[in-house]
């Protein structure tokens, strides 16, 4: 479960963690309620549950209660990486003196939580690492023992952070794994954690998922889910869907083909824009709803699709050409590759698609390298 930025803040807040005074706005009447709490300078965020926001135009800035009218005339109702803004999070703006990065994260091959911090905060956490390995600092926590506090002073200190706020991030940390553990979460992130000039440490910025698997041990948590129209749809087709910051559309006809097809694009230099396995409802319509989702999403350079499956692939190939036929203005590159029950028949089907961007490959290295390349073309 995916929190948007406003809950995951209400949870934080909630463990004692300091966040911009703000307020969610669904209707552009309520600006003025909203400027008379914060003030004149504001900061305007919609409220998707996706990342990449300011790069897509979803962080504007105003300095007068006129321009964030503006600002929110052009944000509500508009489409933000495939996704309708509903609500805006309006917050005060900050004194920033500097910006850190503060997270905690499930380490899938260690099988256990992982702590990471940076004094480069502000940015993508995974571009800094590329270029600048040595400013995040990880640390493998024990879940038994829990963040212990000469974990917290080794990051501190070999992250670099000055004598005066070490102190401060420590107990931060501290605080920022007990959200992690106590809500059973996969990610917690507060990117930037700003230092302001009064010399607090504020959330300016959060990002948290929780397991799903876990979502009954918080009623409280799963009130908060609130499934956008391509979630509510792939929920309703018995389709597993989990929206990313990517640019290539994955679909899978399995879990574990999707993950793995998931990690060859990456291998080859791409970026996954999704988890998705169409599996469950192949036979029923699923492969339809999946590529309809995908092709909603203007953002994506590309779509993967690939099945290897005890489902009727010929089925899935129709509904694959039915969905293509619905979207006749879509040009975006498309590699089918599908093994399985009646794949000699799925492939004629497909061959006689009238898209012009379709193709075909049988090799799994083979279809993850070829969408990667026809993305870059775009």
């Amino acid at each position: 479960m995916f929190l948007r930025e406003h809950q995951a803040k209400f949870i934080l807040s909630s463990f004692g963690i300091s966040i911009p005074k703000g307020h969610i706005i669904t209707k552009v009447e309520d600006i003025c309620i909203a400027s008379t709490k914060l003030g004149k300078e504001t900061v305007l965020k919609a409220q998707v549950p996706v990342g990449g926001r300011g790069k897509a135009g979803g962080i504007k800035f105003a300095s007068s209660e006129k321009e964030a009218e503006e600002c929110l005339r052009t944000m509500l109702g508009s489409q933000l990486k495939g996704y309708p803004v509903t609500e805006v999070l309006i917050e005060e703006t900050l004194d920033i003196q500097a910006e850190y990065y503060v997270g905690v994260i499930t380490d899938t091959v260690k099988s256990c939580p992982l702590v990471i911090v940076s004094t480069q905060g502000g940015m993508d956490i995974e571009e800094v690492a590329r270029e600048s390995p040595q400013a995040v600092v990880r640390i493998a926590v024990d879940p038994y023992f829990g963040l212990t506090d000469y974990q917290t002073r080794f990051l501190v200190n070999r992250a670099g952070f000055e004598k005066p706020i070490k102190d401060k991030i420590a107990k931060w940390l501290q605080q920022l794994y007990r959200v992690y553990w106590e809500t059973d979460a996969q990610l917690v992130e507060i990117n930037p954690l700003v230092l302001t000039a009064d010399g607090n440490l504020v959330a300016a910025d959060a990002k948290m998922v929780i397991d799903d698997n876990a979502l009954f041990r918080h009623s409280l948590i799963s009130e908060l889910r609130v499934l956008s129209e391509p979630e509510l749809k792939a929920e309703t087709a018995n389709i597993n869907y989990v929206p990313l910051d990517g640019e290539i559309g994955i679909i899978g006809t399995g879990a574990g083909m999707a993950m793995a097809i998931m990690d060859q694009v990456a291998f080859f230099g791409g970026k996954p824009a999704n988890f998705m396995d169409v599996g469950p409802g192949i036979n029923n319509g699923g492969g339809r709803v999946g590529l309809d989702i995908l092709l909603r999403r203007p953002e994506l350079k590309g779509i993967l699709i690939s099945g290897y499956s005890g489902g009727r692939l010929e089925l899935f190939a129709s509904d694959i050409v039915a969905t293509l036929a619905e979207h006749v203005t879509a040009k975006l590159p498309i590699v089918v590759r599908l093994q399985g029950i009646n794949d000699d028949e799925a492939q004629e089907i497909l061959q006689q698609c009238p898209y012009e961007n379709l193709h075909f490959s049988q090799g799994f290295d083979e279809a993850a390298l070829k969408i990667v390349e026809l993305s870059k073309k775009e």
